[in-house]
């Protein structure tokens, strides 16, 4: 196979999801339509049938070395291990099942910073995730920049809560 042709094949833009959300689904449909070429690191299935490695910087898919795409588009790296997927083995051994999580991420967040170096663009970079799960950060950060929110308080104590919702009236919680 001549260079020229592999390079045709590298895909412009790396989708890193479940294959079966929704969300990714929809922008590979997208990337379809807009004629882009398109392929899906699909997390859900890693490390377990699906096959990556980065051998000293170097991307591989199996056994086939991949170039760096063009663009990276994260939508999740699937490492929680209360994710349903992982019920059988956060019941038979959960220290392993949150030891063996933690290597996940670390390769594959490892593997979209080698991406991101070597020039691919990331789409919800791995800092703007860190965000979305810090969401008084960015409530804060919204605000901060005039956006409309609802009011909030993020708190761990009782009292703080009652008087908000008296304030308030019926209020959205996520327990601490």
């Amino acid at each position: 196979m001549k260079r020229d042709d592999k390079k045709e094949r590298v895909p412009k833009v790396l989708i890193v999801s479940g294959r079966e959300d929704a969300e990714a689904q929809r922008v590979a449909e997208a990337l379809v339509e807009l004629r882009v070429q398109a392929a899906f690191l699909d997390t859900v299935m890693f490390p377990g049938s699906a096959r990556f490695s980065n051998r000293e910087g170097r991307l591989f898919s199996g056994d086939a070395e991949q170039a760096v795409p063009g663009s990276v588009y994260l939508r999740g790296l699937a490492t929680h291990p209360l994710l349903p997927g992982y019920h059988e083995d956060l019941v038979e051994r959960p220290r392993g099942l949150v030891a063996q999580c933690e290597e996940k991420r670390a390769f594959l967040e490892s593997l979209l910073l080698t991406c991101e170096r070597a020039g691919a663009r990331l789409v919800n970079t791995l800092e703007a995730n860190r965000q979305h799960a810090c969401k008084p950060w960015q409530l804060y950060l919204l605000q901060r920049a005039a956006l409309p929110i609802p009011r909030w308080v993020a708190t761990n104590d009782p009292r703080a809560v009652r008087a908000f919702v008296k304030e308030n009236g019926p209020c959205v919680y996520k327990p601490l």
